[in-house]
C-alpha cells in the first residue's frame, strides 16, 4: 500500500515546490500540507465507505479535472468494488459513462464494463447498461455521418435522416460480414456489435433467459429508428419456441402504441383489443407473472385515465391472485377497499384461506367481513375464530392483530368472550403475541377502571 501512496505523493512534487517556491505557505506549512496528503492518500488506499469516493468523483467533476476523475473511478473500483461490494455496479456504470459521454473513449467505457463482466457474466443490468452504451455510440455515429456527408446540417438530425442512414448500414448483413475492406464503423453501425454482445449474454445466463431478451428488446425500442432491425429481431426471438413465455405476450400488449392529442393525456388506440389481448395472454399462460402484468396495466390505465373497464379488469385480477393462493396482504387490502359486496368478498377470502390456511392475516380479514356484515351474529363469529386459532401458525406475521379484531368485537357484542380469548392469546401462542397482549389486557383494564 505505501508504494502507491509514495507514487501519488511523488506525483504533487511539482505543487509543493511551486508552493515552496512563491512562498505562500511557509516551511513548515508546507510540511504540515504534506503530511494531510500522505493521510489522505492512504485513508483512499483502505477499502472505506463508498460514500467517500462519490464525494470525491463529485469533487473532481465540479471542478473539471477530468484526468484525476478518471483515475478516481479506476482506484474506486479497484479499491472498494471488489473487496467490499462485490456486487455493487453502480459506480462501474457511473464510470463507463464518464469515459464515453465527458472523455469520449469508448474504447476505455467498453473495457470497464467488460471487466465487471468478467466479474459476474450472470449480472444482467452489467449486459443492458452495455448494449445500453453501445447503443449509445452508434446514435453517436449516425449523427455525425448526417452531417459530414452533407445529408444533415443541425443537430439533431431528423428522423427521416436517422432511418435513411441505419437501413444503410443495417441492410443484407449477412452479406456484408464476408466484404473486403469492411471496417470497424460498418459493424458498429451495423449493430453487429450489439447483437453479439446479446448473444453472449444469452448464453452467460443461466436462468430467465426470456426476461433478459424482453429487458434487451425493451432497450432496443427506446432508440426507434437506429435500432429498428434488431428490434424486430429481438421481438421474433422471444416468440420463437425456445424463449415464448409471458415475456412475449409481455412484450407485444407494450407495442400498443400511444396516441397524443395535443396537451392533453395520452390514450391507447384500442383499450378493449389491449384488454382481449391480456384475457388471451392469461388463457395461454395462467401464471402468477402474467396476471400480474395484467393487473399493472389496470391499474395505470383506471389511475391515469379513469378506464371503468379497467376498474372491472384490476377486480378480476386481483380475484383471480387472491384465490389461487398468489395474493399477498396489500392484495386483500386493495379487494377489500375495492369491493363492497359481502359475499363477493366472503367468497374470495374463503378461497384465499384454502390455499393458504396458516396465513393470519386472511382469518383477520375474513373476521372483520363477517363481524362488519353482522356483528350481532354471535354463535357464528365465535365459530369462525375457533377455526382461525386452530388453523393459524404460531409464528405466523398478524396473530396479534387477529386476536385484537376478535376482542374489540367481543368487548361490545360478547363480553363473555372476552376473557376466553385474552387467556388462549397468553397461554396458547408465542412468547411475542403473549406479551404482546398481557399488555393490551392491561389497557383494557385501565379503561373499565
Amino acid at each position: 500500500m505505501s508504494e502507491f501512496v509514495e507514487e501519488d505523493i511523488e506525483g504533487l512534487l511539482p505543487v509543493f515546490e511551486s508552493l515552496k517556491a512563491v512562498q505562500l505557505l511557509s516551511p513548515t506549512e508546507i510540511d504540515a500540507f504534506v503530511k494531510h496528503c500522505q493521510s489522505f492518500e492512504y485513508r483512499l488506499q483502505k477499502p472505506g465507505p463508498l460514500e467517500i469516493w462519490l464525494d470525491l468523483i463529485e469533487f473532481l467533476k465540479n471542478e473539471k479535472m477530468y484526468i484525476r476523475c478518471s483515475k478516481a473511478y479506476f482506484r474506486a473500483m479497484q479499491g472498494i468494488i471488489f473487496q467490499i461490494f462485490p456486487r455493487n455496479f453502480s459506480l462501474r456504470f457511473q464510470a463507463a459513462r464518464f469515459e464515453y459521454s465527458v472523455e469520449h473513449r469508448i474504447e476505455c467505457a467498453r473495457c470497464i464494463m467488460q471487466e465487471g463482466i468478467r466479474l459476474d457474466p450472470t449480472e444482467s443490468t452489467l449486459w443492458i447498461n452495455f448494449v445500453q452504451l453501445e447503443l449509445d455510440y452508434v446514435k453517436w455515429l449516425i449523427t455525425r455521418k448526417s452531417i459530414l456527408t452533407g445529408k444533415g446540417y443541425h443537430f439533431p438530425c431528423t428522423e427521416e435522416k436517422e432511418l435513411e442512414i441505419a437501413n444503410e448500414a443495417q441492410r443484407s448483413l449477412e452479406l456484408k460480414v464476408e466484404a473486403k475492406g469492411k471496417t470497424e464503423q460498418d459493424a458498429v453501425l451495423g449493430l453487429r456489435i450489439v447483437e453479439t454482445i446479446i448473444n453472449q449474454a444469452l448464453e452467460c445466463c443461466v436462468s430467465e433467459k426470456s426476461e433478459m431478451l424482453l429487458n434487451f428488446w425493451r432497450t432496443t425500442k427506446r432508440y426507434g429508428l437506429v435500432a429498428n432491425h434488431l428490434t424486430q429481431k429481438l421481438y421474433d426471438m422471444l416468440w420463437s419456441s425456445k424463449y415464448k413465455s409471458e415475456e412475449s405476450w409481455i412484450a407485444r400488449s407494450e407495442t400498443m402504441n400511444y396516441v397524443g392529442l395535443g396537451e392533453q393525456s395520452l390514450f391507447f388506440q384500442d383499450q378493449v383489443s389491449l384488454y382481449e389481448l391480456l384475457d388471451k395472454a392469461c388463457a395461454d399462460m395462467p401464471t402468477e407473472k402474467m396476471h400480474r402484468h395484467y393487473l399493472t396495466v389496470c391499474h395505470r390505465h383506471y389511475t391515469t385515465y379513469r378506464d371503468p373497464d379497467a376498474e372491472e379488469k384490476y377486480r378480476e385480477q386481483l380475484f383471480w391472485l387472491i384465490s389461487r393462493g398468489y395474493g399477498t396482504n396489500m392484495d386483500v387490502i386493495k379487494f377489500n377497499r375495492l369491493v363492497e359486496n359481502f359475499e363477493e368478498k366472503e367468497k374470495v377470502l374463503d378461497e384465499a384461506i384454502k390455499n393458504n390456511p396458516g396465513n393470519a392475516f386472511l382469518w383477520m380479514m375474513l373476521l372483520q367481513c363477517k363481524i362488519k356484515f353482522n356483528p350481532m351474529d354471535v354463535e357464528t363469529i365465535r365459530k369462525l375464530f375457533d377455526k382461525a386459532t386452530r388453523e393459524v401458525y404460531d409464528e405466523n406475521h398478524g396473530l396479534a392483530d387477529m386476536y385484537k379484531v376478535a376482542i374489540d368485537w367481543a368487548h361490545q357484542y360478547s363480553e363473555n368472550d372476552v376473557d376466553e380469548f385474552f387467556k388462549r392469546a397468553t397461554f396458547r401462542t408465542t412468547p411475542e403475541v403473549a406479551c404482546e397482549m398481557r399488555c393490551v389486557r392491561l389497557k383494557y383494564q385501565n379503561f373499565l377502571l
